[in-house]
Formats: structure tokens, C-alpha cells, sequence
């Protein structure tokens, strides 16, 4: 017998995309992106490969590439409404709106037990001042999954202040120190300007950012924000691993005084 063994390309591409999904389920995102460029730069157009690519991407924060890639998959996968779910993902944290809403009434459509999708649908409702629309999403994504969404607060009710005093004493010395003499300002959402002041856009779901730009030369622990703006329909979503109002706007605080200052997280933060 003679030749070269060789095997075949498609059974290549199968155990690539298997290495690409282990590593998404993993959460090892960087690592599934590795895998699936070095397909996508044999097959441009996979369109299982350019979905892991959108998911890979959007588990590590890369909204633009994500939704980019997301884009392109829909080309050849109108019909599948997994698509479609993560295209609402990947525009949403775009702050693209208009695209998120499109892409989300399909999955809700085709695929209406997905909580998932139910809670996204209200996510974006809201930001579209769709208020009766958004409650209802979110009861229907509570309904589906009880033990992972949670219904959101009631903002009227909530003692948003209260929280906030209580979340100031419980952040760090540094951190006390730095927002003590800084003003505070309680908003609904972030508008678009406020998310598109940097690119890419911040995440609409931020629960807190600062107004003005760290300073460049001078210490930015002592140059401080101008102010701070804090958003109820924010923190209103319950997070697993924040439960509490005060954990989440404290949590926001300290992302917010971490980006202003540029230190790392593990120099001033404690067990």
C-alpha cells in the first residue's frame, strides 16, 4: 500500500468544532476563540463556526465582534432561533437597540420557553420605554425559571438612598475616601451618550459610571469624577451572586473607582 494517510476534512473540521464547544461549556472563552478563528480562517462563511465565534466572543466581553460575527451566521441560519438569541445578546451590549429588539422577538417566537430569551426581551423593552411589555417579559422569564430569574424591584418602593449610605460605609478605606466628596445623581438607565462615550460601548447594563475623564498626568485619586450617576433599572435586577441592593450599587462603585483611578482590583481590594 503506499500514499500518504491523510485524514478527512470534515471529520477535521468535527473535531475542531468539538474542542470549540467543549471550551465554551467550560467557560474558557479566550481559548474557544483561538480554536474557532483558526476554522473560520480555512471556512469564512462556517456558520457553526461563526455562532461559537459569537458566543466565544460575547462570554469574554467582545459585544462588537460578537454581534459582527453573529450578523454574518444569520446569513445562512435565518431559521434558527439560537441565532437569533444571541444576536439580541451581542446588540444589546452594543446599546444596538433596534437590532436587539428584531433579533429578540424571533427567538421569543420560535422559541417561547426560553427564559432566557423572556428576560432579554425585557431588558431591552425597557430600554425602548416599554414599560407593560417589559413586566410582562420578566414575569414570563420568572415563570419559566424560577430558581435563575428573579422578578425585579420595585423601584418606587425601594429606598434607593437608604441603600446607598449603607453601601458607601461597607466600601473599602480607599474607596471611602475617594467618593467622599462626590457628587451622586440617581437616573433611570444609561442614556446612549453615556454608554458610547468610549467605544466600545459601555454595557448598558452598568450600575454606575463617572462623568468627566481621569486625568492623565495628575493622581487620579486625588482629581476625582465630577460626579457619578447611578441607575435603578440597573440595579433593580437581582444578581446570583449579588443578592442585595447594597452589594450591587457597592460592587458599582468600586468597578467605577478601579476604571477612574486605572489600579488593579488585587492592590487595594481584601478577603
Amino acid at each position: 500500500m503506499t500514499g500518504d494517510w491523510t485524514m478527512d476534512p470534515n471529520t477535521l473540521i468535527e473535531l475542531r468544532l468539538g474542542r470549540v464547544h467543549r471550551t465554551v461549556a467550560e467557560g474558557h472563552g479566550h481559548e474557544a476563540i483561538v480554536e474557532v478563528e483558526e476554522l473560520l480562517d480555512q471556512h469564512p462563511n462556517h456558520s457553526e463556526g461563526l455562532f461559537l465565534a459569537g458566543q466565544a466572543l460575547l462570554s469574554v466581553g467582545n459585544a462588537i465582534a460578537a454581534r459582527s460575527a453573529l450578523i454574518q451566521c444569520l446569513q445562512s441560519n435565518r431559521d434558527n432561533p439560537a441565532v437569533h438569541l444571541a444576536l439580541a445578546m451581542a446588540a444589546f451590549e452594543c446599546a444596538d437597540f433596534q437590532r436587539a429588539q428584531q433579533a429578540i422577538d424571533t427567538a421569543c417566537r420560535e422559541i417561547p420557553d426560553s427564559a432566557k430569551a423572556w428576560f432579554y426581551k425585557g431588558l431591552i423593552a425597557e430600554r425602548m420605554g416599554c414599560v407593560d411589555l417589559a413586566e410582562s417579559a420578566f414575569a414570563t422569564a420568572h415563570e419559566l425559571d424560577p430558581d435563575q430569574i428573579c422578578l425585579p424591584l420595585d423601584e418606587e418602593q425601594t429606598r434607593w438612598d437608604e441603600a446607598l449610605q449603607h453601601a458607601l460605609i461597607c466600601l473599602p478605606l480607599p474607596f471611602q475616601v475617594f467618593y467622599r466628596e462626590v457628587t451622586f445623581e440617581w437616573y433611570a438607565f444609561p442614556s446612549i451618550g453615556d454608554l458610547c462615550v468610549e467605544y466600545p460601548p459601555l454595557s448598558p447594563m452598568s450600575g454606575a459610571l463617572y462623568q468627566g475623564k481621569p486625568p492623565r498626568e495628575e493622581d487620579p485619586w486625588q482629581h476625582l469624577p465630577t460626579r457619578v450617576r447611578l441607575y435603578t433599572g440597573n440595579l433593580k435586577h437581582h444578581l446570583i451572586d449579588l443578592p442585595t441592593i447594597e452589594e450591587r450599587i457597592t460592587c458599582a462603585l468600586v468597578n467605577e473607582a478601579l476604571s477612574w483611578t486605572g489600579t488593579a482590583a488585587e492592590n487595594v481590594l481584601t478577603d
